[in-house]
């Protein structure tokens, strides 16, 4: 390879490399730049080259050491078997045979059954099985369904009420609902209010709660140009008759505070 290498580089700066990237005249590589590329290239392939050349050198004296050990690990075993008795020398698996071949599994088999056997007769007696378990109690028998009698009592009302509803006395009327203070934000103007309105509504109350309790940081400050908080009432106020609740039952999601406060911000739609 060197020789080849040798000749191949006298060649080429001798002017004999022919130049195929940008010329189609014999250079040297003095004043061709894809001819200095082509040297560099065959530098580097011949070094790579040589690399595995002593590689597989150095594997093969390996391989010779290995084949030159085994050699003499048979010699010996052949002489110590010689020294042995001939049952024993018999039982022995040859060089080539496997651990796990059948005649060794059959001998490990037998020795295993005897070392059992023999064990089963020195070993104390097992303790006794412990008792079985008690049985699990019974499931209650399931309750008797009420019969029409039991219904009609379940159906009437109290006995106070149904006294007082004999004797023509009106029932007290439910507690009229506390009214709301006149600075909270106002409902949804005009439409009927249903329960994904409501849902939205609620929403968008917990998220003025946050702006109210973050209103002196700097990211609220930033977004909401009001001074006061009658005026962050009014601007929250406004936004809320800006953003619309649409209801779109064919296409429903989960409505987040992220996406309340996006449609605040945003001045955009809220689709429940």
């Amino acid at each position: 390879m060197s020789d080849t290498y040798e000749e191949l580089m006298k060649f080429a700066w001798d002017g004999g490399f022919q130049c195929r990237r940008t010329c189609k005249k014999k250079c040297t590589a003095d004043d061709c730049l894809a001819h200095r590329q082509a040297i560099q290239q065959y530098e580097s392939v011949v070094q790579q080259l040589v690399k595995a050349e002593e590689s597989a050198n150095k594997l093969q004296e390996q391989n010779d050491v290995l084949l030159s050990a085994r050699e003499k690990w048979l010699s010996e075993r052949e002489e110590l078997i010689k020294l042995l008795p001939m049952e024993t020398a018999r039982e022995l698996p040859g060089p080539s045979q496997s651990p796990t071949s059948p005649a060794k599994k059959r001998r490990a088999d037998s020795l295993g059954r005897e070392v059992s056997r023999k064990r089963r007769r020195t070993d104390p007696p097992s303790a006794p099985a412990p008792a079985p378990a008690p049985a699990p109690a019974p499931a209650p028998a399931p309750a008797p369904a009420p019969s029409c009698s039991n219904l009609l009592l379940l159906l009437l009302p109290p006995p106070y009420l149904l006294w007082d509803m004999l004797l023509g006395a009106q029932l007290p009327s439910p507690a009229p609902a506390p009214p709301k203070p006149a600075n909270s934000i106002l409902p949804l103007p005009g439409g009927p209010v249903d329960q994904d309105l409501i849902l939205g509504r609620a929403l968008f109350e917990e998220v003025v709660e946050e702006l109210r309790r973050d209103y002196h940081g700097a990211v609220l400050s930033s977004l909401v140009p009001v001074h006061s908080s009658l005026q962050m009432e009014e601007y929250l106020n406004n936004l809320w008759a800006t953003a619309r609740l649409v209801t779109k039952r064919d296409r429903r999601k989960v409505v987040t505070k992220f996406d309340v406060m996006s449609a605040l911000y945003q001045r955009a739609d809220i689709i429940l």
